[in-house]
C-alpha cells in the first residue's frame, strides 16, 4: 500500500516536471534566435555564451562541427552565438562591454 502511495506521488513530480521542461522546450522554439557574434572556436563561444547567461539573458552556441566529432569544421564557417531576437540589443551591449 505504502509502495503504491509512493509511486504514484513520485510519477506526479516527474510527469509535472517533465511537463515543464517540455513546456519550456516548445517556447524556446517558438522564439525566433539571431545571431549576435561568430567565433574561430568553440571554446570562445562558450565563454561568451556563459556571460550572457549569468546576465539572464538567454543564449545557444551553433557549430557545425558534426556534433563535437569534428570540431575543425566549424573553423570554415564559424562558430555563432545566438540569442532571441528581442535580447539582441541587451546581449550586444554586454558583448562590446566585456571587449574593452
Amino acid at each position: 500500500m505504502i509502495f503504491r502511495i509512493l509511486r504514484n506521488l513520485l510519477f506526479k513530480i516527474f510527469k509535472a516536471s517533465f511537463e515543464e521542461e517540455l513546456a519550456e522546450k516548445i517556447d524556446q522554439n517558438s522564439v525566433e534566435w539571431v545571431t549576435v557574434n561568430t567565433y574561430p572556436s568553440k571554446i570562445l563561444a562558450d565563454i561568451d555564451c556563459s556571460l550572457l547567461e549569468s546576465m539572464e539573458i538567454p543564449a545557444r552556441v551553433s557549430a557545425d562541427d558534426a556534433g563535437g566529432l569534428a570540431p575543425h569544421y566549424a573553423t570554415a564557417s564559424g562558430v555563432r552565438l545566438l540569442v532571441p531576437e528581442d535580447s539582441a540589443q541587451a546581449a550586444q551591449e554586454v558583448l562590446n562591454k566585456s571587449d574593452s
